[in-house]
């Protein structure tokens, strides 16, 4: 809404007030009693208002602007008059979907890795079940045949001779694996706690991935840029420029008082 002007026929729209009302809002007939000011010659001819319809689109195209806001990540902008806490609100739905699918990348991703790790355990597992039972029988012969050469040394009704002796040899050997074997035991088990402790570590790289890739991709903390857009000329459309009184009171000064706000 702008004053009519006074005998120039530009109308400063800088000094413009916005309108809070539509057309249908407004009233056809005056109030009873009331009286009008003179018009001005210039609103009496159509083509003035052509000319400040004209007027307005340029000075919209130069000063209007709408605030949006911007998210770098999801590469969105708000609805023009939407606010931020609402903007904030759809991109929370948007990440949200955005991170179970790249989640699930990554859980993919990681699988691979795991199962190769998990078929390690398992066959370090078997190798070390096998190892242990080798050991445990080595162990047994070896404590049978360590008996059997004492007593023959000691209960022995001949000498102790050659084959005591050999007998005694075999039964250091065997004493020999069954070290051997109870090292394989062991070396075995270093494998089962590696390929573990390797397992143990790819869930510890996940879940910090994921947890990484959440504070990064969280809305509520993002910062958003404010983007000004401006109106394109062929964009915008001027849907009604008229006459409308605005209703005063006048005093017994003859001073006038706005009547409508």
């Amino acid at each position: 809404m702008a004053q009519a002007p006074e005998g120039a026929l530009a109308i400063d729209w800088e000094k413009a007030a916005n309108l809070e009302t539509t057309l249908e809002d407004l009233d056809r007939k005056p109030a009873s009693g009331a009286a009008f000011a003179p018009l001005p010659l210039a609103m009496e001819k159509a083509a003035s208002y052509r000319t400040w319809g004209g007027g307005f689109s340029d000075w919209a195209f130069r000063t209007q602007t709408v605030e949006v806001f911007r998210s770098p990540t999801y590469k969105l902008i708000s609805n023009p008059g939407e606010s931020e806490q609402d903007f904030r609100s759809r991109l929370q739905e948007v990440a949200g979907v955005k991170q179970r699918e790249t989640i699930d990348q990554l859980q993919k991703r990681y699988a691979a890795q795991k199962a190769t790790y998990e078929e390690r355990v398992a066959k370090a597992e078997q190798t070390k079940g096998k190892e242990a039972e080798q050991s445990r029988g080595r162990k047994m012969q070896t404590a049978i045949s360590l008996g059997a050469t004492v007593l023959g040394a000691i209960f022995g009704s001949r000498k102790f001779g050659t084959g005591t002796l050999g007998r005694a040899t075999t039964t250091m050997r065997d004493v020999g694996r069954s070290i051997d074997e109870s090292g394989d035991v062991k070396r075995a088990d270093q494998l089962v706690e590696a390929a573990k402790q390797k397992l143990a570590e790819l869930d510890m790289q996940q879940q910090a991935e994921i947890d990484a890739l959440k504070a990064k991709t969280d809305p509520s903390s993002e910062t958003l840029e404010r983007v000004l857009v401006r109106p394109r000329k062929s964009d915008i459309t001027v849907d009604a420029l008229g006459l409308v009184w605005m209703p005063h009171w006048k005093d017994a000064s003859g001073s006038m008082t706005s009547a409508w706000v």
